[in-house]
Parts: C-alpha cells; sequence; structure tokens
C-alpha cells in the first residue's frame, strides 16, 4: 500500500477513522504508528504527530502542534532551496509560542508545504482529542 501511494501521479489523502477508543494507544493509533514505520523504512518524507487529549490550555496544544509541523518540515527541506518565500531567521524568530503567532506559523506552514519533495506523508493521529473547531484550523495548515 505504501509504495503504491508514494508512486502515485497525483496527491492522495488517506483518512483512517477507527472506533473511538479511551485507551493510549488506540487499535487507530497502533496503525497510524506502522504507517510512519513502513514510510520511514521505504525513505518516504515525512510529517507525523500524535495528539493526546489536550490539557487546559487548548491554544497552547495547537501552537504546540503547528510548531511541531514546521519543524519537521523544515527537517526534510533540500539542504538548498530556491525560493520567493522568506525563511529567514528573523521570521522564524517571531513565533514566539504563544497564539497571537498562529497566522504567521500557519502562513510559514503552508510555504514550506510548497518547498518539501514531494511525495509527502503527514501522519496526525488524534486530532479528534484537540476539539472539532481546532482540528479544522490545523488541518488547513495540511
Amino acid at each position: 500500500m505504501m509504495q503504491d501511494w508514494s508512486t502515485a501521479t497525483a496527491s492522495q489523502m488517506l483518512w483512517i477513522v477507527g472506533a473511538q477508543e479511551h485507551r493510549y494507544p488506540s487499535s487507530t493509533s497502533m496503525m497510524a504508528a506502522s504507517v510512519v514505520k513502513s514510510a520511514i523504512d521505504i525513505s518516504i518524507p515525512l510529517v507525523h504527530i500524535f495528539c493526546d487529549w489536550p490539557g487546559k490550555n487548548e491554544e497552547k496544544v495547537i501552537v504546540n502542534i503547528l510548531y511541531s509541523m514546521i519543524r519537521q518540515l523544515v527537517d526534510i527541506l533540500p539542504p538548498k532551496v530556491e525560493t520567493c518565500s522568506d525563511f529567514s531567521t528573523a521570521r522564524f524568530g517571531s513565533l514566539d509560542g504563544s497564539f497571537k503567532t498562529w497566522d504567521e506559523a500557519l502562513s510559514i506552514c503552508a510555504e514550506l508545504f510548497i518547498e518539501v519533495p514531494s511525495p509527502l506523508l503527514v501522519v496526525i493521529d488524534g486530532i479528534e482529542h484537540v476539539g472539532l473547531g481546532t482540528s479544522k484550523k490545523i488541518l488547513k495548515a495540511c
């Protein structure tokens, strides 16, 4: 399955939904972990996040998820990128970990998605734990 996906000519989304479980890891989480391992084994560029039930500060959780995506995308960029996007130290330095930087972080994330190698596998497991409105904001970045 992974090799077929990785050689497809068009981008494809695979959405896996399992029974809602109140234990971690759930069977769906174990499946997501297996997909991540397979991607690593066959060297597919990958961004992966495993979300747990959030604490009291949901804004901090979603900012952390977005920042994690940015970090992973930066890690898989080619060594030299010719782009019109501003990936300067100053721009990344403006991300201070607060929700007020959400729009700028989302913009950076969207620009990075354009620059990373294709195909790119993005696995976000447990996003339903973060909250519906929040989940939509995170998925908008993808």
